[in-house]
């Protein structure tokens, strides 16, 4: 953050920084899943979480997130949550829009992997919500799943790209595909990167104003 600040960035987006108490911010996002509605609300390693319930209460803002949850499991632990603390809360469906060649860019639909043949691959800590996602596709599904911030191995590249080759598609997360795209056989089909849409259901317009309320600090930044 201090090399970026250095080099002239005014916004520094952090990503799983929730829990790093050691890193001043001006908006403390806290991005809860609702696939984990039915999970043990426990930390790692009991549960799925990075924290206890009771660490909701540092954020300034909290954005409730769906993918194959319904909308009625992802309002119902926003209000849970309403309950606990008061921030403000917005709810985001995260859906699958279309299709991205890992390398050409090129785009196509969802629509076009109905009956295809396809290996969803991929090192994600919610694999299961991913594969929902291109099963609904109506595609014929191989599924292939490595631990969170898997370091891919050649022979996982390699396995991958002989997948490639049997299946019509293989299928990534955006995530997974920064991590092969440099090392992606030129021989072998072009992976297709799922590219999501982020749709508020609830919360957008306070979300957006919390935004524009840091430009202020990012042109006169607080001094440390």
């Amino acid at each position: 953050a201090a090399r970026a600040a250095e080099e002239g960035a005014e916004v520094l987006v952090l990503d799983d920084a929730f829990q790093r108490l050691d890193v001043r911010r001006d908006l403390n996002v806290l991005v809860v899943s609702a696939e984990t509605t039915r999970a043990v609300r426990w930390p790692l390693p009991a549960g799925p979480w990075r924290e206890g319930w009771g660490a909701m209460s540092r954020a300034d803002f909290i954005v409730v997130t769906r993918k194959r949850a319904t909308a009625e499991a992802a309002e119902a632990l926003a209000a849970e949550i309403g309950q606990t603390v008061s921030v403000p809360i917005a709810r985001v469906h995260l859906g699958l829009h279309h299709l991205e060649g890992m390398m050409s860019g090129v785009s196509r639909p969802v629509d076009s992997l109905r009956g295809e043949r396809v290996v969803a691959a991929t090192a994600i800590a919610d694999p299961d919500a991913f594969v929902a996602q291109v099963k609904g596709t109506g595609a014929q599904v191989q599924v292939a799943t490595w631990k969170d911030h898997y370091d891919f191995r050649d022979e996982d590249v390699a396995w991958i790209a002989r997948a490639a080759r049997k299946a019509d598609h293989v299928i990534l997360t955006a995530k997974d595909a920064v991590k092969l795209r440099g090392r992606w056989p030129a021989s072998a089909p072009e992976p297709l990167v799922a590219i999501l849409n982020v749709r508020f259901e609830s919360g957008g317009d306070a979300f957006i104003a919390a935004l524009d309320a840091l430009a202020p600090v990012a042109k006169h930044p607080r001094s440390t």
